[in-house]
């Protein structure tokens, strides 16, 4: 100790580690994919211009894989785990996905989180929520939500949860 300062450790803890801003650089490829998809679904009944599409698909291209590069750059980086993980995901996708022309998504089903946000302090908050869940079968009249008469298979009440916000900016 020198002066009333702690000796600093070679290897800092994960949490203090300077990081390459992936993840905000992952979710700027996805917002621009979105818009993409947005700009297309806005022209639908007639001709859609596809230079914007592409050139916002080519821009999220390149920043995804600005994003992978400096990922694969982070040391020391659990990659068995991200490797397990996104075999997971990518089986859940495999999964879930329509197989052929055509074919729509099969909604297994119907999750409805309803509760109260409490405000306790400037950046935090206490939630109280209750979640039920329906089989599709529920949604009779087709518009995503369970019938008014419908009945939860399963009902999970009374979760507490302590939130506070994250500064993005």
């Amino acid at each position: 100790m020198v002066a009333g300062n702690a000796v600093q450790s070679a290897t800092p803890h994960a949490s203090e580690r300077s990081l390459p801003p992936i993840a905000e650089m992952a979710t700027g490829s996805l917002a621009l994919i979105v818009i993409g998809g947005i700009y297309l679904a806005a022209h639908v009944p007639h001709t859609v211009p596809l230079v914007l599409p592409v050139v916002l698909l080519v821009v999220a291209s390149v920043v995804l894989g600005a994003a992978v590069v400096m990922l694969s750059r982070v040391r020391p980086f659990a990659w068995t785990r991200f490797f397990q993980v996104f075999r997971w995901t990518l089986l859940a996708y495999a999964v879930a996905t329509p197989h052929a022309p055509g074919e729509l998504l099969l909604n297994r089903a119907i999750v409805i989180y309803s509760g109260t946000w409490k405000f306790t302090g400037n950046d935090t908050v206490l939630l109280n929520y209750d979640v039920k869940v329906y089989l599709p079968s529920a949604d009779t009249d087709g518009d995503g939500l369970p019938d008014a008469d419908a009945q939860p298979v399963l009902t999970i009440p009374g979760f507490v949860d302590n939130a506070r916000r994250v500064p993005i900016l």
